[in-house]
């Protein structure tokens, strides 16, 4: 049996690239800025810095700030999964 010589896949895709009259490959695309957005700090919403001594966000406050957010900025999303067992809204939050 005859052992099979191959070249190594670097070397090939280096030597596709570097072909005369290829063009290459498409133009990254630039990154847009995204816009500024004031967006309310925790500590300026609730009125305490999150974990001030004594002092905890209940639910009902949290989901008004995730819900502030969603509405101020494009980049965050609250979805409302439904009920949780003690009938709150279940929430989930998309930030990108």
């Amino acid at each position: 049996m005859r052992a099979r010589h191959a070249l190594p896949a670097s070397l090939v895709v280096a030597l596709v690239v570097s072909i005369p009259g290829v063009p290459p490959g498409p133009a990254p695309v630039a990154a847009q800025e995204p816009a500024t957005v004031e967006l309310p700090s925790p500590q300026q919403h609730f009125g305490y810095p999150m974990g001030a001594e004594g002092r905890l966000a209940d639910w009902a406050e949290l989901a008004a700030y995730y819900r502030l957010l969603a509405a101020a900025s494009p980049r965050v999303e609250v979805v409302d999964m439904g009920p949780s067992t003690l009938g709150k809204p279940f929430l989930a939050l998309f930030v990108s």
